[in-house]
């Protein structure tokens, strides 16, 4: 109530503490805090506030920070004109680095990438593992174009592409080449490297699984019969244990872990179907655990869980259903009528047993609940 008054005070007299929306700091310390750092203050009166509140966060920078300096411009190591493009961008500590590296390199960016670098706390020596300099806006425009693609935040996807550069270097791959550096599918090239890469493993793993339970390979052939296409997507079929082996490895999901799914599926409960996009009919997307009757008990993507993404293939995989439906005999159909049973007895076990899930973003919801709001039954 009598800020006003002490304003009137030297000490306070070029403070910005009463311009905060929100003080970041107590009073006195933030007082301490602005004194001994002038940018602070600077900031403030011009309404960069975040930028501020990240240079309160950290121990004082003489790499990021002149003190020393009279104009707010020179404090930051920059000019009067980069420094509106940072106001006008509501910038942080990594814009404000990034148009430093601006102003050393003599050149001008783009102000939209770096505010995505920034956003996405991306720093320039991330880029370091490209072996042929690629220019920043080029990067920035390749990386934009694969998270949208991706469907993941512009960070994610620069770690796939470092982790797909890793892998490329490995296989000795000529890196230098500027389709082999930057691949028109950023996943879709990673994941395929994965498969190479692990190759090995994972038919050492199908083979073990094969010795377990020797009955799933002669399952799957009768499976090929309710393979499915329309418009965007497709569904395929296991041809061997070594595709679902393949399959929960790239998705990284359980399915080629737990030893009930191959159990069910050499007891005809359920089969293990690959939902996938049309124009990438070979890259694993979604997994499915379907009945002999067409009821689909789970559906899974990368780290088992189900994304936004998947609501636009529903009525796709309604229309598979009712395919799927016509293509069974009447064995198949009464295999579907105890499957059913069965499924119903385990969601009660599971409730009175009080199973929960332990992992991902369901972690501690009842699993019989996570379980019947995954079921879609045929014909529904």
């Amino acid at each position: 109530n009598n800020l006003a008054a002490f304003k009137k005070h030297s000490l306070l007299k070029q403070s910005a503490i009463d311009l905060w929306p929100t003080l970041p700091l107590p009073v006195t310390k933030y007082i301490a805090v602005e004194r001994g750092n002038p940018a602070i203050e600077r900031l403030a009166k011009i309404g960069m506030f975040r930028l501020a509140r990240e240079i309160i966060d950290i121990s004082y920078d003489e790499k990021l920070l002149d003190q020393n300096a009279t104009e707010l411009s020179k404090m930051l190591k920059i000019d009067k004109n980069r420094l509106n493009r940072l106001r006008n961008m509501a910038c942080n500590i990594d814009m404000l680095r990034w148009m430093q590296y601006e102003k050393l390199a003599n050149t001008i960016w783009p102000d939209e990438m770096i505010k995505d670098f920034g956003d996405a706390r991306i720093k320039s020596s991330e880029f370091g593992f490209l072996k042929t300099p690629i220019s920043f806006v080029k990067c920035h425009n390749y990386l934009m174009k694969q998270a949208a693609i991706m469907d993941e935040s512009l960070k994610q996807t620069l770690t796939t592409w470092q982790d797909y550069f890793n892998m490329a270097e490995q296989l000795k791959m000529n890196v230098d080449c500027d389709q082999i550096a930057r691949p028109k599918d950023l996943k879709v090239a990673h994941d395929e490297l994965v498969l190479i890469i692990q190759s090995k493993d994972l038919e050492k793993t199908a083979k073990n699984i094969e010795k377990k339970w020797p009955k799933v390979n002669k399952q799957l052939p009768k499976l090929q019969k309710f393979e499915f296409e329309q418009g965007e997507y497709v569904v395929v079929a296991p041809k061997k244990v070594l595709d679902i082996v393949t399959e929960g490895t790239i998705l990284k999901h359980c399915v080629h872990t737990c030893d009930y799914y191959f159990e069910r599926i050499s007891t005809d409960e359920s089969y293990l179907f690959f939902l996938r996009r049309a124009k990438q009919p070979d890259m694993p997307w979604y997994t499915l655990e379907v009945e002999p009757s067409g009821n689909i008990r789970q559906k899974r993507t990368t780290g088992d869980n189900q994304n936004a993404d998947f609501k636009k293939a529903v009525p796709f995989l309604k229309k598979w259903q009712q395919f799927f439906h016509k293509q069974l005999t009447e064995d198949e159909k009464k295999l579907g009528e105890k499957a059913d049973e069965l499924r119903k007895e385990n969601y009660a076990n599971l409730r009175k047993n009080g199973n929960l899930v332990w992992h991902g973003r369901l972690a501690g919801k009842l699993l019989a609940d996570v379980l019947e709001a995954d079921f879609m039954a045929a014909g529904q």
